[in-house]
């Protein structure tokens, strides 16, 4: 069988193309570099059916956690790309993408 974490999409079948990474050290703090660290249940995360998976997009969107949907949530951090707060840029297959924050609360 394949190696999921080297497998390619030779005919280009995945929307959201990305490189699976172990996460960095700082992945699941809620206040530092990555924050607001890891989505969970109330903000409507599932693991993907790999499990607990970190990603970088291959088309330089960033790099986040994986949901069951290989939606990336990307993690804004505390700069000032994280306007209105800390949240996730959740990047969807096809190239749309949403924000959300801590609790659940999307735009």
């Amino acid at each position: 069988a394949p190696n999921p974490v080297f497998w390619i999409d030779p005919f280009g079948l995945v929307k959201n193309k990305y490189k699976v990474r172990k996460p960095p050290k700082d992945a699941y703090d809620s206040s530092g570099a990555k924050a607001p660290g890891k989505p969970g249940d109330t903000e409507g995360f599932c693991d993907c059916k790999g499990g607990e998976t970190w990603a970088r997009l291959d088309d330089g969107r960033g790099a986040g956690w994986v949901d069951r949907e290989d939606n990336v949530w990307v993690p804004t951090g505390q700069g000032p790309d994280a306007h209105g707060g800390p949240h996730w840029d959740v990047q969807m297959p096809g190239g749309d993408y949403e924000n959300v924050y801590p609790g659940g609360r999307r735009r």
